[in-house]
């Protein structure tokens, strides 16, 4: 009896192992998706997941502001233009984005009038 209780408590460890391995795996991709979602990389977002690929207005312009940040932060850095002070103004327009990130999330859950009201006005 005790070579068979041995035998399943190893099967029982390793079925724990696996599942703790997977969970922790799906926990890894999902951070890594929030932190890819994100406008700035230091602020968390409100932007859902499913903005990564959505062609609703909200998701396209959410997707449009990242791309924005990232290429004017790459710019910077490329440019290597700490000197000239374009650092603050890509922190500002970080923040601005941010804001207007979190404005596009009121919006999408707004009411279909009032949130295509709000998207025309955030649009411009």
């Amino acid at each position: 009896m005790n070579g068979i209780a041995g035998f399943f408590l190893v099967v029982a460890f390793i079925v724990l192992a696996c599942a703790a391995t997977s969970v922790l795996s799906i926990a890894l991709v999902f951070r890594r998706l929030n932190h890819a979602n994100r406008v700035s990389p230091s602020v968390p977002t409100p932007a859902p997941l499913s903005w990564l690929w959505s062609f609703r207005t909200a998701a396209r312009m959410h997707r449009r502001l990242r791309a924005g940040i990232a290429t004017a932060r790459a710019a910077v850095a490329v440019q290597g233009a700490v000197g000239l002070g374009l650092d603050d103004v890509v922190a500002e327009l970080e923040a601005r984005a941010c804001q207007l990130d979190a404005q596009l999330v009121v919006a999408d859950r707004a009411p279909q009038r009032p949130r295509l009201r709000m998207l025309r006005e955030l649009a411009a």
